[in-house]
Parts: C-alpha cells; structure tokens; sequence
C-alpha cells in the first residue's frame, strides 16, 4: 500500500467541518468517500475488520518538507504537520503505516502517481522517480 490513510486524514473532517469554499469544494468532489477517510471512520474500520492471515501487507509513506512541496499542497501540509506529522499534503506518515511498513518515500501525493505540480528540481529530488519505484517494487515480487 502507498499512502493510503488506514488511520484517516484530517483532511477529510476539515473539509465536513470546516465552512471555507477551499474545503467545500473538496468535500464536493469527494463525497460520499470524504466520510470515510475521517480518522473516527478508519479507526472504526480498522477495529470491526481484520487482517487476513493469508495477506502479507506491506507499506509505504510519502513526504516532503513543505518549502518543497508545490503551492497548491503547502496550506494542506502545513495543517496536516501541525495535526499528525510529517505528510505529502494529504496523508500523514503515521496514518500510511500498516503491516510491514518500508519506508517514507520522498514524493509528495500526486508524485506518486506520476503528477507533478511543482518545478523540476535536481536538489530536491523532483520529480519523484515514480516509474523506477514501481519497477523496483513489480521486480521485487
């Protein structure tokens, strides 16, 4: 798993709770699943469902200082940091951790899946290298 938030985002109750158009539109184009992502949903999920014995389940993080993050994740990053820790602007570090956790990639939430909003850069690492990852990992099965 690769950033999934398996214990939430505070992300997803800001944008039910809170009443700024930022977090409204997310709320809009994420409903009904914004619910489920709130750390009160995934605890209750994590603690009704179990693991099944038969699955080994390993995972990654990912994250970025927020003077490297794009300017679209730093206001998200910068909450989520002061809520839970390190993050890539959506998922924290601690929330990404299941099973067999291997590690925090350098790569902000949208890298991952090849996008990327924020100036290439040789120092900071961008792009992340997200098709040499993925190799690597199909590689490594």
């Amino acid at each position: 798993m690769l950033a999934t938030p398996h214990h939430g985002s505070p992300l997803a109750t800001w944008s039910i709770e809170k009443p700024n158009l930022f977090f409204r539109a997310m709320y809009n184009m994420a409903t009904p699943a914004v619910h489920d992502l709130t750390p009160e949903s995934c605890a209750r999920f994590n603690q009704e469902i179990s693991n099944r014995a038969d699955v080994s389940y390993t995972s990654y993080a990912s994250a970025r200082p927020v003077r490297d993050m794009p300017l679209l994740l730093r206001p998200w990053t910068r909450m989520i940091a002061a809520d839970s820790g390190d993050n890539d602007g959506m998922v924290s570090v601690a929330s990404a951790q299941w099973g067999t956790f291997k590690g925090t990639l350098q790569a902000d939430h949208f890298e991952l899946t090849g996008w990327s909003f924020a100036v290439p850069s040789a120092r900071k690492a961008r792009p992340f290298n997200y098709v040499s990852f993925y190799l690597d990992l199909v590689n490594g099965f």
